[in-house]
């Protein structure tokens, strides 16, 4: 029997120019987390202490959503706790809690998520084992590990609940880093306290301190460097100035010299003053500018940098031409940034999968994070039907028809009525429209098949294309080369659910379709 094929159209998203949706990115030791635009929180890297939920303690090289809540604003990664903040203003934490860095006045690490308290919160940093968090009324609190008077209380006693830090005073940010804590008052003036070895509390000694103490006389300090597990420490002052102190063996403090121990008070960094935001990893740092360029220097042995070597730098190199970089994060080894497009992009060491770009391939230079697209809003899809003929006669047939009924023939048969329906999503905006969806419904109802067009042209050839499906989770499902213009994928055995269909371009995903399948 000769069949017609029901088809639908669709123009679908670029996942080149418009699949990732992040707004928020952290990262710590060797795991990065993110939030996207619908307030999901997702990670990937090394899953000790399983921090990213998945019941065990495998490393993940793409962002994996945690949990199922969508109402996250913001969130800070420790070395093996997380701190996250919801839209309500409340504080929630999970993971290791062997110091009470939880805060939720046990010592028990926790596999979920757990509320801090009652209280409403602003600003969150996750240290190495200790954690800060400034309150609604600006009140600074921190807990957690407390060896080197990290804490700020006064004492070297670990707390395992919020404990306010410099009385009623009002503060206006806070840094979490290695063993020693930055923060800013609301006069701008600079405030440090715990572990000083290397001169990192910037205040011309190397004599610990266990309550905040001010760094110089000026009050003029405006931004401090995200961090992780830095012995260094960086912050931007109103003029736009940028200032490093501390640890600087591998030349992360951006002065042109390297040499440990021996910057004990803040050196400025050149002389640009359009500096925007810092954040230092564990030997290297990442820096904006006002005009949205990005900046690196210090340790490279892994590409942390982004330039493209593996050699450090001691004063700031530009990364890349592009001038669309709104948001950094630096891990032990690996850096990220967020562009202005909502895209984030890393680079560096990937042993655990940092990276999010679906390997453990170290990378010089930065690379977009793998992720499903976004959802965009629904789109109504138009049913339309065809013939069906044989020699010993036709049936015409349509979607949505609340029976059916079969048309025999000497050839054969055609069932026509109900179907197996399937709902598309569009999103975004289409850059390869040669790449075509097509639903093709046969034999009708009971077999479902999902027909892939695509036209090829001097940008898409065949032969360098591949397509992967996925499931909601982002569980790989199936993942083939594309030998034809028309591939026919069947989706008969799959569970009524949401897939996602990639189409990738010499390994680089250039287009994916989101497809609802309902019994």
């Amino acid at each position: 029997m000769k069949r017609s094929t029901i088809i639908l159209f669709l123009l679908l998203t670029s996942i080149i120019t418009n699949a990732q949706d992040w707004i928020k990115i952290s990262a710590y030791y060797y795991q990065s987390i993110g939030i996207r635009s619908d307030a999901t929180l997702w990670a990937w890297g090394y899953n000790g202490s399983d921090l990213f939920l998945t019941g065990n303690y495998v490393s993940l090289s793409k962002p994996t959503r945690i949990g199922n809540d969508a109402d996250w604003l913001d969130v800070s990664m420790g070395s093996t706790h997380i701190l996250a903040l919801k839209n309500d203003s409340t504080l929630w934490a999970w993971g290791y809690n062997g110091y009470g860095q939880l805060g939720d006045g046990t010592f028990t690490s926790r596999t979920t998520p757990i509320q801090v308290g009652t209280d409403k919160w602003l600003k969150v940093s996750a240290g190495h084992s200790s954690s800060f968090a400034i309150r609604s009324d600006s009140t600074l609190w921190a807990w957690g590990r407390n060896t080197e008077g990290q804490v700020g209380d006064g004492t070297y006693i670990n707390k395992n609940s919020p404990t306010q830090i410099g009385g009623n005073v009002k503060w206006q940010s806070v840094a979490a880093h290695y063993n020693h804590t930055l923060a800013i008052k609301i006069d701008k003036t600079l405030w440090a306290w715990g572990q000083n070895s290397f001169g990192q509390l910037g205040i011309g000694n190397n004599i610990e301190k266990n309550i905040p103490t001010q760094v110089g006389l000026e009050s003029s300090w405006i931004s401090l460097s995200d961090c992780a597990a830095s012995q260094f420490s960086l912050a931007i002052k109103s003029d736009g100035t940028l200032w490093g102190w501390g640890y600087n063996s591998y030349g992360q403090l951006g002065n042109g010299t390297t040499g440990s121990g021996v910057f004990g008070n803040p050196t400025q960094v050149g002389t640009a003053a359009d500096w925007q935001k810092v954040s230092t990893g564990s030997d290297h740092t990442l820096a904006l500018k006002t005009d949205g360029s990005l900046w690196a220097w210090g340790g490279n042995y892994v590409g942390q940098l982004g330039d493209g070597t593996t050699i450090q730098k001691t004063s700031p190199v530009r990364i890349g031409t592009e001038t669309n970089w709104q948001k950094i994060a630096t891990g032990q080894g690996h850096s990220m940034a967020l562009k202005a497009n909502e895209t984030t992009w890393a680079w560096g060491y990937n042993g655990f999968g940092e990276l999010g770009d679906g390997t453990k391939v170290d990378s010089n230079i930065p690379k977009q994070l793998f992720t499903l697209p976004k959802v965009g809003t629904h789109q109504t899809v138009v049913a339309t039907g065809g013939n069906s003929a044989g020699q010993g006669g036709s049936s015409s047939f349509s979607i949505g028809q609340v029976v059916y009924t079969a048309s025999k023939g000497t050839g054969g048969s055609e069932n026509q009525g109900v179907q197996h329906s399937y709902t598309i999503f569009p999103v975004g905006t289409d850059n390869y429209p040669e790449i075509k969806l097509q639903m093709a419904v046969y034999p009708n109802p009971t077999s479902s098949f999902v027909n892939l067009k695509i036209d090829a042209s001097d940008e898409l050839s065949i032969e360098s294309l591949s397509y992967q499906l996925y499931d909601l989770n982002g569980k790989h499902i199936y993942n083939q080369k594309i030998t034809d213009t028309e591939t026919v994928i069947n989706l008969e055995n799959l569970i009524a659910s949401t897939y996602f269909l990639t189409v990738t371009n010499k390994n680089k995903a250039v287009k994916t379709f989101k497809i609802i399948k309902n019994n």
